[in-house]
């Protein structure tokens, strides 16, 4: 089960996100994905949890929570990841 962290600051790294969000449960992944053209971050981060009750705490707490002088937004990440293939149209 996955959480996206909407309005991350783009100098924040994984490390980062998973200190903080390890306060809710065993954190199993950060993804911080970067815009395709120019490779920069996004500002935004899914992060996975194995358990539903871990990743509903943390969107619950961790919402509005500072992280680098911004205030996260947080909810259940709707769809899996794409793998690179399925980004370039190619796979399914």
């Amino acid at each position: 089960v996955s959480v996206l962290v909407r309005n991350i600051s783009f100098d924040a790294h994984e490390d980062d996100i998973r200190d903080k969000f390890q306060a809710y449960g065993n954190v199993l992944d950060v993804y911080m994905p970067k815009d395709r053209e120019t490779g920069r971050k996004r500002g935004l981060a899914f992060v996975k949890y194995a358990i539903q009750g871990e990743a509903d705490d943390a969107v619950e707490k961790a919402t509005g929570m500072d992280i680098m002088g911004r205030e996260v937004r947080c909810e259940i990440a709707n769809e899996r990841r794409k793998n690179p293939d399925e980004m370039r149209g190619r796979g399914g």
